[in-house]
Formats: structure tokens, sequence, C-alpha cells
């Protein structure tokens, strides 16, 4: 069995053969959504902080409404994604970014 030299950015083989095609289609996903809410004026912190009360209400239905709380976390999946999408739009908020997610 042969050991593959460690990748200097630790992803393995296989997430390094997916991770850009993925990325290429999320940035196809996030799109008119970043655009709407620049447009809109939302800053990447306001989104940033909306995943507090999103997550609270996913702890809340997870039990009672397993349904609406998985759909509560992919919102806040989906959620975690767009702020940094405009953040890089904005060309700013990045090192914020960064220090809120700690």
């Amino acid at each position: 069995m042969t050991e593959q030299s460690p990748s200097p950015d630790a992803y393995s083989a296989l997430e390094q053969r997916f991770r850009e095609p993925a990325r290429a289609l999320l940035r196809r996903i996030y799109h008119p959504i970043v655009l709407l809410l620049a447009w809109l004026g939302v800053s990447p912190r306001f989104i940033s902080f909306l995943q507090i009360p999103i997550g609270l209400a996913t702890v809340l239905a997870i039990k009672p409404y397993p349904r609406l709380g998985f759909l509560l976390m992919m919102v806040s999946i989906a959620v975690d994604g767009v702020d940094g999408a405009i953040a890089r739009h904005l060309g700013r908020g990045l090192v914020e970014d960064i220090l809120l997610k700690g």
C-alpha cells in the first residue's frame, strides 16, 4: 500500500477532485442572491448575525418538528455561504467574517 504525500491545503485527493466544481456550482446559485442582497444594501455582518436566530429556531424546532428543524438547518447552511459571497462581492468584510466564525 502506497501512502500519498500530505496535501498542502489539507484536502484529500477526493475532496480536491470535487471542490472546484462544487464551488463553481455554488457561485452560480449564490450569484443572483448576492446581487439582490447587495442592491438592497444588506451587509455581510447582518447575514452572519442572522444565523443566530435561525440556529436558535433550529434547536427549538428539531425535536417537536424534525422536518422544520431540518429545513431551518439547511437555511442556516445556505446563509453561511451567502455572507462570505456578499463580502467578496463588496470587496470587504473577509477579516470580520473570519473573526465572527472564530
